[in-house]
C-alpha cells in the first residue's frame, strides 16, 4: 500500500508517523481507534487538556498513552487499546489481529445475546416488527460470525 505524507485533520487522534511526516498508511488508523478508545472511556482523548499544538510535539516524544485509572476497565479492554497504540507502526497491530482479539470476542458475544433478548421481547410483546428484528439480528449474526472466525 502506498504511503502518505500529508497531514490535516486534529491533532489529538493523529499517530506519531503522521505528526513527524515520515509516511504513514492505514495502520495509522489503528493507532486513531485506540485514541478513540481511551476517550470513549475515559471522557476526552489524550492531551485533551492541552492546545493541539503542544500535544502536536509531545505525541511523538512521550510514551504512548494509556488508562489513567486502569483499574476500572478489563484487562482484556487495556490489552485491546495498547496493541493499537505502539509507536512503531510496524509493530502496531492490523485491523485484521485486532478482529481476533479477545475483547472483540467479547464484544461479539455480548451482542448476540443481546440480540436474541430483544428478538424475545418482541415476540412476547407481541409487535409486528418482531419479524424484521429477528431477521436482522440473524443476518448480523451471520455476517459477524464469518469476519470473526480465525
Amino acid at each position: 500500500m502506498a504511503k502518505r505524507n500529508t497531514v490535516i485533520g486534529t491533532p489529538f487522534w493523529m499517530a506519531p508517523e503522521v505528526i513527524q511526516e515520515i509516511g504513514y498508511d492505514c495502520v495509522a488508523d489503528i493507532w486513531s481507534l485506540g485514541i478513540t478508545a481511551l476517550e470513549m472511556a475515559e471522557g476526552k482523548p489524550p492531551y485533551g487538556d492541552i492546545h493541539p499544538m503542544r500535544a502536536i510535539f509531545m505525541i511523538p516524544t512521550k510514551p504512548p498513552p494509556s488508562f489513567r485509572e486502569p483499574d476500572q476497565w478489563s484487562s482484556e479492554f487495556i490489552d485491546f487499546v495498547s496493541r493499537c497504540l505502539v509507536k512503531n507502526p510496524e509493530e502496531r497491530a492490523t485491523a485484521s489481529e485486532l478482529l481476533h482479539h479477545e475483547f472483540i470476542g467479547e464484544i461479539f458475544q455480548v451482542s448476540m445475546w443481546l440480540q436474541a433478548w430483544v428478538c424475545n421481547l418482541f415476540l412476547k410483546k407481541g409487535a409486528q416488527s418482531s419479524s424484521w428484528i429477528c431477521l436482522w439480528a440473524a443476518r448480523v449474526k451471520i455476517t459477524l460470525s464469518g469476519i470473526l472466525t480465525p
